[in-house]
């Protein structure tokens, strides 16, 4: 099991228990953490030497430059993995600190994996702004119960006109842009489940209307991208699923 936690969870200690109980983590480190380098390699996998025994703070890092570092507390037993680059954002150096091994995740791996948290934020907010999982004007559980899973349901659906589309038109559509929408497409499914349209009539309908309305705006500049290759692998599991 892997978690990706945002700077507010970052516990020298939680990731210590992480390893020992079996899991793993990439945690969003402090940007005033200090430990000492102990083991310095570039994003290449070259070592560092001249890093070795200093200070974390004590390094300048060029904004395209990265560093794959093991480095040790005074308080705490044990080394730990540390992955430190320019965050071009915030305009400061970033730190990511990680149970993965070295020998089977390189840097830039880490900063993949890492970036997936954002997919996770976007499902949530997807789930709250878009398919009314926010509040519910009910205290009985089994109304709950199905409202969340309404919810989850419809969510589904959207995504996977929208990652549909992607596959047939080998494009990215925006999936924010296909939820915020459905208002428009959806009762193109009420009336094929109601008999009243043929389904494969409502499908083709949803699918034009999406490729038109819903593809990402800056197709150019994401190509690439991580945010990109996620949405052109979920449209070929899509499209491959479709085709069997």
């Amino acid at each position: 099991m892997l978690y990706l936690l945002d700077v507010g969870y970052f516990d020298i200690d939680y990731v210590s228990q992480t390893e020992t109980a079996g899991g793993h983590c990439i945690i969003r480190a402090k940007n005033n953490i200090n430990p000492v380098i102990i083991n310095a390699k570039n994003g290449d996998g070259r070592r560092v030497k001249k890093l070795e025994g200093q200070r974390l703070k004590s390094i300048k890092l060029k904004q395209d430059e990265i560093l794959d570092l093991d480095v040790s507390w005074q308080k705490h037993d044990g080394t730990f993995r540390i992955i430190a680059s320019w965050d071009k954002r915030h305009k400061r150096h970033g730190y990511l600190i990680t149970t993965l091994p070295q020998s089977q995740f390189t840097a830039q791996d880490i900063q993949q994996y890492y970036a997936l948290r954002w997919q996770i934020e976007l499902l949530f907010k997807e789930l709250k702004s878009y398919c009314n999982l926010s509040t519910f004007s009910t205290e009985n559980e089994h109304i709950v119960r199905t409202l969340i899973w309404s919810s989850l349901l419809v969510m589904l659906l959207k995504r996977y006109m929208a990652l549909a589309t992607s596959a047939l038109y080998r494009m990215a559509v925006s999936t924010q842009k296909a939820q915020r929408s459905a208002m428009t497409w959806m009762h193109n499914w009420v009336e094929a489940l109601t008999g009243e349209v043929p389904m494969d009539y409502a499908i083709e309908q949803i699918i034009s209307f999406l490729n038109v309305n819903a593809r990402r705006a800056h197709q150019k500049r994401d190509k690439g991208s991580l945010s990109m290759k996620l949405r052109m692998f979920e449209a070929d599991f899509v499209d491959g699923v479709t085709n069997i």
